[in-house]
């Protein structure tokens, strides 16, 4: 079992630190994929300090999903703030986003959160709650600004925002699980291109 030095009832380690080891740890084998063993090794703490500092797994997995939203997904509520009249823009600076983060080398493949999503009807209640609420935060953004540009004549009247934004989400998290699984990075571009193309604006959007 891995073990870290105590004094006088002293952390001994840095637990931000090891937070972000168990954050690397989920995104890359998924919730039901680590064990206790793996989260020991990585953080490079023993067990009854894991359990004292963040809790069971499950606790600690929804404290590494909260530390990966902080992380992550500022870049995505500010596309929306700044694009606030224009969901094309804020859409595409949302794809530029998750490919950009694919592209670091220094990261695991794909997201947490799709990771999650592929997991959800088989993860306990806390966490399926957890990761619900994600998603559906996320479907909300994108239909509130869908909405907002059909009310102001950029997007078709004829446009449904509920279904393109769970079209637009559901693809976000597709491109999040292919690159998962080995698609290159041109396939994943051409593929978000294409989702941003289908959206029937009623003015020219540049391209992506």
């Amino acid at each position: 079992m891995t073990g870290e030095p105590t004094m006088a009832g002293r952390k001994q380690f840095d637990p931000e630190r090891a937070l972000q080891a168990a954050v690397r740890v989920f995104w890359e084998n998924g919730y039901l994929g680590t064990s206790i063993h793996d989260l020991e090794s990585a953080m490079g703490v023993g067990r009854a300090s894991i359990y004292s500092t963040y809790g069971d797994k499950e606790d600690l997995f929804l404290r590494a999903l909260t530390s990966y939203v902080e992380q992550y997904g500022p870049p995505v509520r500010e596309a929306f703030r700044i694009h606030a009249d224009d969901s094309t823009l804020a859409l595409r600076a949302t794809f530029d986003a998750a490919l950009a983060r694919m592209s670091d080398t220094d990261l695991p493949a794909g997201c947490l959160i799709a990771q999650s999503a592929s997991e959800l009807l088989i993860l306990g209640a806390r966490p399926q709650e957890a990761v619900s609420q994600l998603l559906h935060g996320q479907l909300a953004i994108i239909t509130a600004a869908l909405e907002t540009d059909r009310r102001s004549g950029r997007l078709a009247e004829s446009a449904d925002p509920n279904s393109l934004a769970a079209f637009l989400a559901g693809t976000i998290h597709s491109l999040s699980l292919l690159h998962r699984n080995g698609v290159g990075l041109d396939v994943l571009h051409r593929v978000a291109a294409h989702a941003l193309s289908t959206l029937p604006t009623t003015t020219v959007a540049s391209g992506t």
